[in-house]
């Protein structure tokens, strides 16, 4: 049922004690841990567990081989979130109420409820509306700290930048037939059966590295790649891939016969071939203008009128030579507030402006004045600085490689952060060995 995905917008451990009506209460509580003054009980740990028990429709036989739901690393995320919650505190941030108001009536409108339906929905799941709410707000407060630790930790150096544009610019630019193989996964695979499948795909990717035909191996009689299931996928750029499929290879130098993997997903193991390529079928040239400009606002007829006088004869001076257009705009900036200025605006692209100026902009040479235009702001004089034709992808790989960097790195160091926060923390954990 959709509506049960608004629980599993939080991290677990936020929402497990809203279900508070669905826990048996007949034994009494253990203390499960201490972190500095905060105390996580064994019931906070039950509560996560019956929670995914309900969400997943699982039996508990089925969940109990679940490594996420086991009480070691329920437990571990609890801490986690103690210790971020208690470093808000520390640094006096909280989440006001009308922010918590915000999102959970986000939260009700992406499910097709108003704020009452919400309520009545979260009732009849045996939810508390305000204990409910309180939760978001933590889970709020703890994703705001964590997202600002990572900016602060994470440097992203210009040559990785550089590096990644290039390949995701070539990779971007081109069309890929691949084989896609998988190597199947049970829903909650055991230790072994990961680490069969793994061991498979180590022996898989060796031999197709090789040059074996995969159609062959998967045929031949009495052989462990049996159960492996292969599709072919015809040409496909990366943005039409599976994310998982294409975040993976734009990492790669790709070629014909690279074989990339294994790649985890919940369904088993991944390995991709590359059986040919197309490349730059994806260009994308366009023109980017640098320019200099100076807009004068207009709020009336007689303004209307002023203004464009005003513009023509700071045109006809420049043109003259009795000034320039950078000398102009910083003394209008010092005389009068009616207008907007940017001596030196960045490199924008020229579909940018609307038709009228595209075409003005088109006719003038480097250095020359465009007559006074009118804009939505009032009007405009424009010097034209350079122009340059561009491949706009590799403008945007920039910023898709900035992400992918980021992404990388951020699990890497939200470890590194926990363990830092731990370090510098009393935690007591008792019963170690149940589960």
């Amino acid at each position: 049922m959709k509506y049960n995905k608004i629980l599993i917008l939080f991290s677990i451990s936020l929402l497990s004690l809203s279900i508070n009506n669905s826990i048996a209460t007949s034994t009494i509580d253990k203390i499960a841990a201490i972190v500095n003054t905060n105390i996580i009980l064994e019931s906070d740990i039950q509560k996560i567990r019956e929670f995914n028990i309900q969400d997943n429709k699982n039996t508990l036989l089925e969940t109990k081989n679940n490594k996420l739901n086991s009480r070691k690393n329920i437990l571990k995320q609890l801490i986690s979130d103690t210790l971020i919650l208690q470093l808000a505190q520390k640094m006096n941030i909280n989440i006001s109420d009308q922010q918590t108001n915000e999102i959970v009536n986000y939260i009700a409108k992406q499910n097709n409820m108003n704020n009452a339906q919400f309520r009545s929905h979260l009732t009849n799941n045996g939810i508390n509306y305000d204990t409910y709410m309180d939760y978001v707000r933590k889970n709020t407060l703890i994703n705001a700290i964590h997202n600002y630790e990572m900016h602060q930790r994470i440097k992203i150096l210009p040559y990785e930048i550089q590096t990644l544009t290039k390949r995701l610019t070539q990779n971007n630019n081109n069309a890929f037939q691949l084989n896609h193989i998988l190597i199947p996964l049970t829903k909650n695979p055991t230790k072994q059966e990961i680490t069969t499948a793994y061991s498979l795909s180590t022996s898989l990717i060796s031999k197709l590295k090789k040059g074996a035909n995969i159609q062959q191996l998967i045929h031949e009689k009495n052989n462990k790649f049996q159960n492996i299931q292969i599709k072919k996928v015809h040409w496909s750029t990366l943005k039409e891939l599976p994310t998982l499929f294409s975040e993976t290879l734009i990492q790669h130098d790709l070629k014909i016969n690279s074989v990339i993997g294994p790649i985890r997903s919940n369904v088993g193991l991944h390995i991709l071939k590359i059986n040919d390529i197309e490349h730059n079928i994806n260009t994308n040239m366009v023109t980017i203008i640098h320019t200099k400009h100076i807009t004068l606002k207009t709020s009336n007829t007689h303004e209307h009128q002023k203004n464009r006088q005003k513009l023509l004869q700071i045109t006809k001076k420049i043109k003259n030579k009795e000034t320039t257009f950078s000398l102009e705009a910083q003394q209008m900036f010092k005389n009068t507030d009616s207008y907007n200025q940017n001596v030196n605006s960045e490199w924008k692209y020229l579909d940018e402006f609307d038709r009228n100026t595209q075409k003005i902009l088109q006719s003038l040479k480097k250095g020359e004045i465009s007559p006074p235009i009118q804009t939505t702001d009032g009007w405009s004089i424009i010097q034209l600085i350079d122009t340059k034709i561009i491949n706009k992808n590799e403008t945007i790989s920039q910023f898709d490689a900035s992400q992918i960097i980021f992404n990388k790195k951020i699990n890497d160091e939200t470890k590194r952060w926990i363990q830092e926060l731990k370090s510098s923390s009393y935690i007591k954990i008792f019963n170690e060995n149940n589960d």
